[in-house]
């Protein structure tokens, strides 16, 4: 309706100045749409389905999509060379997780925006905080052991790095998103350290996690910020170790 509006006091400005003057009024259906021009103004008028085929976008990419959270070891019973040795994989609140998303796509199923898929690569640190003054070692058949810290400790702990991929599905009404993934991840590095009272570190290389893991999640978010909840569907540590706990991670998603 505006076209039209602005079409016809258009065209009497033309014709007030065509009386005036030479002028002329031509009609270009070159392209999409019809141009006038008309004393020197020029108009176009486009249909519906050329608006609408340019506001379409089937894909978008993001950069830099941060996940900070709380990371725990879901319990589980002690087995082998692991039982009888007390609940030292028990975790202070300190334990937490952080991964980043270096850029991801997504892409959209639908015309409205509604029902979007999403993949994207990430790396992943968690930092496990253990309660008790113990700390990870391979002993010398390669078993991964708790030993007993003597020294006064400030803090001990067992750190991984993932580098994974991730693909999820999500639904977007309004500014609200909701969305569930699943990322197998690879562990690149895993050590055990801590840290005395008097500032001194020792920090050693473990083995013994499983090298792959699933893990799945879900997401709400409110434009750009909003909330998560991760889980590994493997055991941390290797079959056989003496543990099969699992990953649970919940916190703070910023970016889309």
């Amino acid at each position: 309706m505006k076209r039209i509006i602005i079409f016809f006091a258009t065209l009497a400005i033309a014709l007030n100045a065509h009386a005036q003057t030479d002028s002329l009024v031509t009609v270009d259906t070159k392209g999409d749409g019809l141009n006038f021009n008309i004393a020197g103004f020029s108009v176009k008028l486009e249909g519906k389905d050329q608006q609408k085929k340019k506001t379409y976008k089937p894909y978008s990419t993001s950069t830099l999509g941060v996940k900070w959270g709380v990371t725990r070891l879901t319990d589980s019973p002690y087995y082998g060379d692991w039982a009888g040795l007390g609940n030292f994989l028990n975790l202070s609140g300190k334990s937490n997780s952080l991964s980043i998303e270096p850029i991801s796509c997504h892409l959209r199923l639908d015309r409205k925006g509604i029902v979007w898929i999403n993949t994207g690569i990430c790396c992943t640190w968690e930092n496990y905080h253990f309660f008790n003054p113990i700390t990870l070692v391979n002993n010398d058949n390669g078993n991964l052991m708790p030993v007993q810290i003597e020294e006064k400790i400030k803090r001990t702990q067992m750190n991984t790095f993932y580098l994974g991929a991730s693909l999820g599905l999500a639904f977007r009404i309004g500014n609200v998103k909701i969305g569930a993934n699943a990322t197998p991840e690879v562990l690149c590095y895993s050590e055990s350290r801590y840290k005395t009272t008097d500032k001194v570190k020792h920090k050693t290389e473990i083995q013994g996690l499983n090298p792959v893991r699933l893990k799945v999640g879900a997401t709400m978010m409110l434009d750009w910020i909003g909330v998560y909840v991760d889980y590994g569907l493997n055991p941390m540590f290797k079959e056989g170790t003496g543990n099969d706990a699992r990953m649970v991670s919940i916190g703070v998603k910023i970016g889309i």
